[in-house]
């Protein structure tokens, strides 16, 4: 509840007491699912919880534990905008990563004593009135306690069966009427979905039909059509794919952004072909991958880069594999987070360039954060395999994954010479808390020595300055510092590769994996879905140009094959941009936690859990103010929005599940 106070005082939303009122009762069901931990503590540990001493070794990690969560969820709403979810859940499948960066991230030793201290102080209230009355119970007192306790539990886990996904309608406002562990509950019971027992369905034929015109397939039950180039060529240029972390549209100046920051990208932008709406169909990395180079839209539960089944699946890498290029991936991290290398390696890639925990094709020297090593390195490694290529006369299909626009957005322009100070000034801190609470525990149980005083306070002293010293020595940085970095990387690479003439015969594209933050009332918050989209090509008559019209990253494979000049027999979903009016209407497929949806230049449409639908409305394409809409009429264009979208997100996940969406030519 103080947590929920705190996110309404904070976070602003439209609701904000009403979000803190309505979540309360939710608090209250999950303190009675959690009240048989506490109750059969008491039946049947009475007499030990009624020794002081016993009873604060047992509170005094309980709240600190409980303060340290509240913590962490604080710090988990400030950086995705919502209450735990999957996102949260994958991060448990990845904890040297995890750990790592939230170690860099943030000052772990100072939060960890925050909660120490307000854990202890709790304790010590809780103490104060837990016990007083505490006695041995009765084997018949115990029994009925562990049944009073057993009926509060079934009572709340039967009200949150049915507790309403959202309360107010908006999502500022049911994020912070929402409960943290729900919400993580609800993630790991929703973590595989099968489409149609959740989300609104159509009539198979018609699922079929209005699918296959959507995406373009000759036939739905055999999803595949066919890919020509947009113009001849004599030999298919070499292809790098270039996937920015979090670059968001809001950092890109060319693109209106409020808060500039790629001067390299801005510079570069008027060299190719800008793409000025451009959606992502998620926001997480692992959803653009899905998206660039599979030319998949996004199913709920996990990203089949993730599926244990999507070995072997189409992607953009099979096609130019089959073609007889060389492939490779180069990344700047662990290959294992996000199942990446698996993937890649089952799926068109036959290479991939990694920062791993056993070995590394990197330095020992470079720079690195908990995400792997800094963009340069990455950059250098994949000008290397484009010069090896350009030397062997071999066709080059190359993808590049950054890290370093990634919390901690530590880079070697961060690099800090005091950093052991810090190490040193933090262990300190540790030391000195520890002492305090091990003297507490001392104390409560009811020992007064004179040293032992004495030693507590030059412990609270240690602990002082340790907390003071770390605070001012950790290395930190912003967020726009590190766009700007990887900005400087990104330009460096470009103007090295043009310089070296590796740009003479490569179609470049730079896209932004997905945006920086979660913002918007929107059940999907497609204002901070904008990225930014650029094909760089040696085509003279393609220099300056943009593609205005709304776009999404599923369309961008089908593009890059047709600047390449490769054609193929492919079951991608996307469009050729190249085939059809630069500034005509356009849509695009977002997921966002378990709803997804369509968005077109006038609405958005979002297919939610229990088959729920909802639509919202804007001005234009350029706008990213959504207005709610009640149901449009039966029959109406709007009405038909929602058909549409349900359509393909249906077939896609019969596809999915029969293993279907594989390349007509399977690559060799």
């Amino acid at each position: 509840m103080v947590l929920r106070v705190a996110l309404a005082i904070t976070a602003h939303p439209p609701q904000a007491w009403l979000a803190v009122i309505a979540g309360a009762p939710l608090d209250l069901l999950v303190g009675l699912v959690a009240m048989p931990l506490l109750v059969l503590g008491i039946a049947f540990g009475g007499g030990l919880i009624a020794r002081p001493r016993w009873r604060q070794v047992i509170l005094v990690p309980a709240m600190t534990g409980l303060v340290f969560l509240i913590l962490v969820e604080w710090f988990f709403v400030d950086e995705f905008g919502t209450r735990f979810n999957h996102v949260a859940l994958d991060y448990l499948l990845y904890p040297y990563e995890v750990v790592t960066n939230i170690g860099q991230s943030y000052n772990l030793p100072l939060w960890i004593g925050v909660a120490g201290a307000a854990g202890g102080i709790l304790a010590l209230a809780v103490g104060r009135f837990a016990g007083v009355d505490l006695h041995v119970l009765s084997w018949r007192q115990r029994g009925i306690a562990a049944g009073m306790t057993l009926a509060c539990m079934l009572a709340g886990l039967a009200g949150l069966a049915f507790w309403p996904r959202t309360l107010l309608g908006d999502r500022r406002s049911d994020t912070v009427a929402a409960n943290g562990v729900v919400e993580l509950v609800h993630a790991a019971l929703t973590a595989r979905l099968p489409y149609a027992e959740h989300y609104r369905t159509l009539a198979e034929p018609r699922a079929r039909a209005l699918a296959q015109a959507e995406f373009g397939w000759a036939d739905s039950a055999r999803p595949a059509k066919t890919l020509l180039p947009n113009r001849p060529r004599d030999r298919p240029l070499d292809v790098v794919v270039v996937l920015e972390e979090s670059l968001g549209s809001e950092f890109v100046g060319r693109l209106g952004g409020l808060n500039p920051c790629t001067p390299g990208l801005d510079r570069w932008s008027h060299e190719g072909l800008l793409l000025t709406n451009l959606i992502a169909t998620g926001n997480r990395t692992v959803r653009g991958l899905e998206g660039v180079l599979c030319s998949f839209a996004p199913l709920p539960g996990d990203s089949v880069w993730k599926r244990a089944h999507s070995q072997g699946m189409a992607t953009v890498a099979g096609v130019m594999r089959a073609a007889g290029y060389q492939t490779a991936f180069v990344y700047g991290g662990a290959g294992t987070f996000d199942n990446m290398k698996a993937f890649a390696l089952s799926s068109g890639w036959d290479e991939f360039i990694e920062d791993g925990l056993v070995a590394s094709a990197y330095p020992a020297a470079a720079f690195r954060t908990a995400w792997g090593v800094a963009d340069e390195h990455a950059f250098a490694a994949l000008l290397e395999r484009q010069r090896q290529a350009a030397r062997a006369g071999t066709p080059l299909f190359a993808t590049l994954l950054t890290t370093s626009n990634h919390k901690p957005f530590l880079t070697p322009a961060t690099r800090d010479p005091r950093r052991s100070s810090a190490r040193v000034a933090k262990w300190s801190m540790i030391a000195g808390g520890m002492v305090c609470v091990l003297v507490g525990l001392w104390f409560a149980a009811g020992r007064r020595i004179g040293r032992v005083r004495l030693l507590m306070v030059g412990a609270l002293a240690l602990a002082v300055i340790g907390i003071w010293a770390s605070v001012k020595l950790q290395a930190k940085d912003s967020r726009e510092n590190a766009v700007r970095y990887a900005d400087s990387a990104l330009a460096g690479w470009l103007d090295s590769a043009r310089a070296q003439g590796l740009l003479d015969h490569t179609v470049v594209l730079i896209v932004g994996d997905h945006g920086a933050r979660v913002y918007g009332a929107a059940d999907i918050p497609v204002a901070s879905y904008r990225v930014p989209g650029l094909f760089i090509t040696p085509d003279a008559n393609l220099r300056g140009r943009t593609i205005d019209r709304l776009c999404s990253q599923i369309d961008l494979a089908p593009t890059l094959l047709s600047l390449a000049g490769v054609a193929a027999t492919v079951p991608f979903c996307g469009n050729d941009l190249l085939a059809g009016r630069a500034d005509g209407p356009g849509r695009a497929f977002v997921i966002h936690n378990r709803d997804i949806g369509l968005l077109t230049d006038d609405h958005l449409v979002v297919l939610g859990l229990q088959r729920s639908v909802h639509w919202f409305a804007r001005s234009g394409r350029d706008q990213d103010v959504f207005t709610p809409m009640p149901p449009p009429p039966p029959g109406s264009g709007v009405a038909a929005l929602a058909d549409r979208a349900a359509a393909c997100f249906q077939v896609l996940d019969e596809i999915d599940a029969r293993h279907d969406f594989r390349l007509v030519a399977h690559p060799r």
